[in-house]
């Protein structure tokens, strides 16, 4: 294998950039492009022969790992030196909710952190930030566009119980796009998490998909029926709930919500962000 260094990955492509990663991520994942994505992620083999064997007895589309995977591969065959993540959108609203609680004296966890496209954008505004995922591809993603900042370091671990993360360890848990597959419990167990690693008084912020705008509840109830008919509601399917619903989320698992509010509308995005302070 060769010892060339990868580029640093660009997330200011151009209009028409955009559009090749769009239309090339756009399709159908195809059995042979599973293979050939796998293949070309050495360091990562394994552990993605494992989820590939798996997505083969559920549906490709059914397996939350591998359709990161494909993904990665798309983005990069379309542009080479792109970041994973860079056509995502929601995260300006969210960015505008977590500024509040950035502090440069600060222990921060981004649960998620998928290519990194938050921390980039907040590493400088604290004292340390911890990106954790539980796909490797995503944190090796992290760590090429996060390259040379001092501040950061990178951990597996899963969402739900935050194994490995100590107890009252962090001032600020965030999470973006993470929590919108998740079914209810969870969720639950996951905010549980939250609380764990938080020391008393640390914040949680985390974005969730809403039906609470009837425009919105009609586009989810579209997207059920689309789900019906083709026999897949697995976890790729975006999970929608109300707001009364996560603020009692939160309280249960120990939070007292100290601020909310609901993203803009983009392409389907329909971002509900709720804050917690842990009791």
């Amino acid at each position: 294998m060769s010892g060339r260094r990868h580029k640093r990955p660009r997330w200011d492509l151009s209009p028409a950039e955009l559009e090749r990663i769009r239309r090339s991520t756009a399709e159908p994942i195809r059995v042979g492009e599973l293979s050939r994505a796998v293949l070309r992620s050495p360091k990562l083999a394994g552990s993605m022969f494992i989820a590939a064997a798996r997505a083969a007895a559920a549906g490709a589309r059914e397996h939350g790992a591998v359709p990161w995977l494909v993904q990665a591969h798309r983005v990069r065959r379309a542009v080479p030196d792109a970041a994973v993540g860079v056509t995502w959108h929601g995260e300006e609203p969210f960015l505008e909710a977590l500024r509040p609680f950035l502090d440069p004296e600060s222990r921060v966890l981004e649960v998620g952190c998928g290519g990194g496209r938050i921390a980039r954008l907040i590493a400088e505004g604290v004292g340390e930030l911890v990106c954790t995922d539980v796909s490797e591809l995503m944190l090796d993603e992290a760590r090429r566009g996060l390259t040379g900042v001092p501040n950061v370091s990178f951990q597996v671990a899963d969402a739900l119980l935050l194994d490995g993360l100590g107890d009252e360890s962090f001032d600020l848990v965030y999470a973006h796009d993470v929590f919108v597959t998740f079914d209810p419990h969870m969720i639950l167990v996951a905010l549980d998490s939250f609380r764990r690693v938080l020391t008393a008084g640390g914040v949680a912020v985390a974005s969730f998909y809403t039906i609470d705008r009837p425009e919105w509840a009609r586009q989810d109830l579209d997207l059920a029926r689309r789900a019906a008919r083709r026999g897949r509601f697995g976890p790729s399917l975006a999970r929608p709930y109300t707001s009364a619903q996560i603020d009692a989320w939160f309280q249960l698992a120990g939070f007292e919500p100290i601020g909310d509010r609901f993203g803009e509308v983009r392409e389907g995005q329909r971002h509900y962000i709720a804050a917690g302070r842990a009791a």
